[in-house]
């Protein structure tokens, strides 16, 4: 039972109580105790009385259901913060606990190490990371990671690299709903070729178009420069907090 609802108890118990000994002071009266009518200046005062204390009464009672009513409210308010604060706390901790996804697409090594290199340093900093190669990749896994970074390279005339065929002819050719991904690519290549890039550019932009959120602007890597390596990882050190890195060597 409620305190309101114990209280209004008690008051009815109360008021009960006193007409039932005010009727017995009549019952125990002897003789005509009802002599006349009180004067009409004592009838006023006891009017004026009654309606005082009924107005004290309604106050007390609107002042003890506006309380209720706002305590109600604030527990109602403190309960919701205190949910909307434990969800934001789960979710920031599922955040932290998701990997980040390091891909690779590699035709002669190249791409697979600075992918072994970018994974270490995110490792040293105690996150989770998943380095993959681009054949183990797919759709599903994509959805379930919110940050991702590729490393690809471009063999041939504008071809994807041997492992990545399979994905860029299957995967690439839809539409993803990648909303929730934020990602980040890497694109070697030779621009003594015609298709400069190309894989990686095809790569980046189907992210973009199933959705995907750039952490920064995709970095694009002639013949293994080291200035262009160099600003991937200062790139992905601002976007992860990765420590300044040196960059690999073509291998």
């Amino acid at each position: 039972m409620q305190v309101q609802s114990v209280i209004r108890l008690v008051n009815v118990i109360a008021l009960t109580s006193l007409a039932v000994v005010a009727m017995s002071f009549a019952w125990w009266t002897n003789g005509t105790w009802w002599t006349s009518l009180p004067s009409e200046d004592r009838l006023w005062v006891a009017v004026c009385i009654s309606m005082a204390y009924l107005g004290l009464l309604w106050s007390c009672l609107h002042s003890t259901r506006v309380t209720s009513q706002r305590n109600r409210t604030a527990r109602a308010i403190g309960s919701v913060a205190d949910t909307k604060q434990s969800e934001a706390v789960v979710q920031g901790s599922q955040n932290r606990e998701l990997p980040v996804l390091v891909i690779y697409a590699t035709e002669t090594g190249f791409a697979e190490t600075l992918a072994k290199q970018t994974a270490s340093r995110l490792d040293d900093l105690g996150q989770v990371v998943n380095l993959l190669p681009i054949d183990a990749l797919d759709v599903t896994l994509l959805k379930q990671c919110s940050r991702a970074l590729f490393i690809a390279s471009t063999a041939g005339q504008g071809d994807p690299p041997e492992q990545a065929i399979e994905f860029a002819e299957t995967v690439m050719t839809e539409r993803a709903d990648l909303l929730n991904l934020n990602y980040a690519v890497l694109a070697l290549g030779d621009s003594s070729y015609d298709d400069y890039c190309a894989f990686g550019r095809q790569l980046d932009q189907w992210l973009g178009w199933s959705g995907g959120n750039q952490l920064f602007e995709s970095i694009e890597v002639d013949d293994a420069d080291d200035d262009a390596v160099a600003r991937w990882f200062a790139c992905v050190g601002k976007a992860c907090g990765l420590p300044e890195a040196v960059p690999a060597h073509s291998s």
